[in-house]
Protein backbone atom coordinates (compact mmCIF):
# COMPACT_ATOMS: atom_id res chain seq x y z
CA UNK A 1 0.00 0.00 0.00
CA UNK A 2 2.99 2.32 0.39
CA UNK A 3 3.80 3.91 -2.94
CA UNK A 4 7.00 5.34 -1.48
CA UNK A 5 8.89 2.06 -1.24
CA UNK A 6 10.20 2.50 -4.78
CA UNK A 7 11.25 6.12 -4.23
CA UNK A 8 14.93 5.33 -4.71
CA UNK A 9 14.31 3.96 -8.18
CA UNK A 10 11.73 6.56 -9.12
CA UNK A 11 9.60 3.82 -10.64
CA UNK A 12 6.22 2.94 -9.22
CA UNK A 13 4.58 -0.41 -9.76
CA UNK A 14 0.90 -1.42 -9.55
CA UNK A 15 1.80 -3.64 -6.59
CA UNK A 16 2.50 -0.47 -4.57
CA UNK A 17 -1.24 0.07 -4.04
CA UNK A 18 -4.30 -1.84 -2.89
CA UNK A 19 -7.58 -2.28 -4.74
CA UNK A 20 -10.52 -0.68 -2.90
CA UNK A 21 -13.17 -1.54 -5.50
CA UNK A 22 -13.20 -3.22 -8.90
CA UNK A 23 -12.31 0.10 -10.57
CA UNK A 24 -10.28 2.00 -7.94
CA UNK A 25 -6.90 1.61 -6.25
CA UNK A 26 -5.46 3.46 -3.25
CA UNK A 27 -1.90 4.22 -2.17
CA UNK A 28 0.23 6.72 -0.26
CA UNK A 29 3.11 8.79 -1.57
CA UNK A 30 4.82 12.09 -0.66
CA UNK A 31 2.47 12.72 2.28
CA UNK A 32 -0.65 12.26 0.19
CA UNK A 33 -3.41 9.72 -0.25
CA UNK A 34 -3.91 8.72 -3.87
CA UNK A 35 -7.15 7.24 -5.20
CA UNK A 36 -7.12 6.32 -8.88
CA UNK A 37 -8.48 4.06 -11.58
CA UNK A 38 -6.37 1.70 -13.65
CA UNK A 39 -2.97 0.36 -12.57
CA UNK A 40 -1.14 3.65 -11.99
CA UNK A 41 -2.15 7.24 -11.08
CA UNK A 42 -2.03 9.84 -13.84
CA UNK A 43 1.00 12.09 -13.32
CA UNK A 44 0.68 14.40 -16.29
CA UNK A 45 1.45 14.23 -19.96
CA UNK A 46 -0.14 14.61 -23.36
CA UNK A 47 -3.76 13.49 -23.38
CA UNK A 48 -5.02 14.82 -26.71
CA UNK A 49 -3.58 15.52 -30.14
CA UNK A 50 -5.60 17.55 -32.59
CA UNK A 51 -5.24 18.77 -36.13
CA UNK A 52 -5.95 22.20 -37.54
CA UNK A 53 -9.30 20.93 -38.89
CA UNK A 54 -10.61 20.00 -35.41
CA UNK A 55 -13.02 22.40 -33.72
CA UNK A 56 -11.57 24.27 -30.73
CA UNK A 57 -12.22 22.62 -27.36
CA UNK A 58 -15.16 23.76 -25.28
CA UNK A 59 -13.49 25.04 -22.11
CA UNK A 60 -15.20 26.11 -18.90
CA UNK A 61 -12.65 27.21 -16.36
CA UNK A 62 -12.64 29.06 -13.04
CA UNK A 63 -9.34 29.88 -11.45
CA UNK A 64 -7.72 32.12 -8.87
CA UNK A 65 -3.96 32.21 -9.04
CA UNK A 66 -2.66 28.70 -9.59
CA UNK A 67 -5.81 27.06 -8.20
CA UNK A 68 -9.16 26.40 -9.81
CA UNK A 69 -11.70 24.13 -11.43
CA UNK A 70 -12.13 23.28 -15.07
CA UNK A 71 -14.00 21.20 -17.60
CA UNK A 72 -13.16 20.89 -21.27
CA UNK A 73 -14.41 18.76 -24.15
CA UNK A 74 -12.11 18.04 -27.10
CA UNK A 75 -13.51 16.49 -30.25
CA UNK A 76 -12.57 15.46 -33.74
CA UNK A 77 -14.35 13.38 -36.37
CA UNK A 78 -13.70 10.03 -34.67
CA UNK A 79 -13.23 10.70 -30.96
CA UNK A 80 -14.24 12.87 -28.01
CA UNK A 81 -12.42 13.50 -24.74
CA UNK A 82 -13.87 15.06 -21.61
CA UNK A 83 -11.42 16.46 -19.08
CA UNK A 84 -12.37 17.61 -15.59
CA UNK A 85 -9.91 18.90 -13.06
CA UNK A 86 -9.63 20.61 -9.71
CA UNK A 87 -6.49 22.07 -8.17
CA UNK A 88 -6.77 23.37 -4.61
CA UNK A 89 -4.22 23.55 -1.79
CA UNK A 90 -3.52 19.93 -0.88
CA UNK A 91 -6.08 18.55 -3.37
CA UNK A 92 -5.57 17.58 -6.99
CA UNK A 93 -8.21 15.86 -9.10
CA UNK A 94 -8.22 14.90 -12.75
CA UNK A 95 -10.71 12.84 -14.73
CA UNK A 96 -10.12 12.01 -18.40
CA UNK A 97 -12.88 10.27 -20.24
CA UNK A 98 -12.83 9.09 -23.82
CA UNK A 99 -16.49 8.55 -24.53
CA UNK A 100 -15.94 4.87 -25.26
CA UNK A 101 -13.81 4.17 -22.14
CA UNK A 102 -15.22 2.72 -18.95
CA UNK A 103 -14.35 3.84 -16.30
CA UNK A 104 -12.78 7.26 -16.90
CA UNK A 105 -9.10 7.67 -16.09
CA UNK A 106 -9.36 9.34 -12.68
CA UNK A 107 -6.73 10.45 -10.17
CA UNK A 108 -7.38 12.11 -6.80
CA UNK A 109 -4.49 13.24 -4.62
CA UNK A 110 -5.39 14.40 -1.09
CA UNK A 111 -2.84 15.73 1.39
CA UNK A 112 -2.76 13.71 4.62
CA UNK A 113 -2.90 17.01 6.55
CA UNK A 114 -6.65 17.18 5.85
CA UNK A 115 -7.53 14.10 7.95
CA UNK A 116 -4.68 14.66 10.48
CA UNK A 117 -5.62 18.21 11.55
CA UNK A 118 -9.31 17.52 12.38
CA UNK A 119 -8.33 14.37 14.26
CA UNK A 120 -5.77 16.36 16.29
CA UNK A 121 -8.36 18.92 17.45
CA UNK A 122 -10.06 16.61 19.96
CA UNK A 123 -6.87 15.67 21.87
CA UNK A 124 -5.79 19.33 21.98
CA UNK A 125 -9.19 20.36 23.35
CA UNK A 126 -9.02 17.56 25.91
CA UNK A 127 -5.55 18.66 27.10
CA UNK A 128 -6.66 22.31 27.23
CA UNK A 129 -9.82 21.49 29.17
CA UNK A 130 -7.96 19.21 31.57
CA UNK A 131 -5.28 21.84 32.24
CA UNK A 132 -7.82 24.63 32.61
CA UNK A 133 -10.03 22.62 34.98
CA UNK A 134 -7.01 21.67 37.14
CA UNK A 135 -5.88 25.29 37.55
CA UNK A 136 -9.45 26.52 37.97
CA UNK A 137 -10.13 24.11 40.85
CA UNK A 138 -7.04 25.27 42.80
CA UNK A 139 -8.07 28.91 42.54
CA UNK A 140 -11.48 28.11 44.05
CA UNK A 141 -9.87 26.29 47.02
CA UNK A 142 -7.85 29.36 48.15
Amino acid sequence: MDLSRNFGTGKLAPSDSIPVSPDYRMGFERGSLWLYTYAMPYRGGIVWMSSTNDPPPQVHEWSLGGYGFGHSVHSNKTDKLSERYCDLPGVSFLSLWHFDDKPPYTTLELSLWYPILPLAVLPVLWFYRRRYSRFGSHENDA
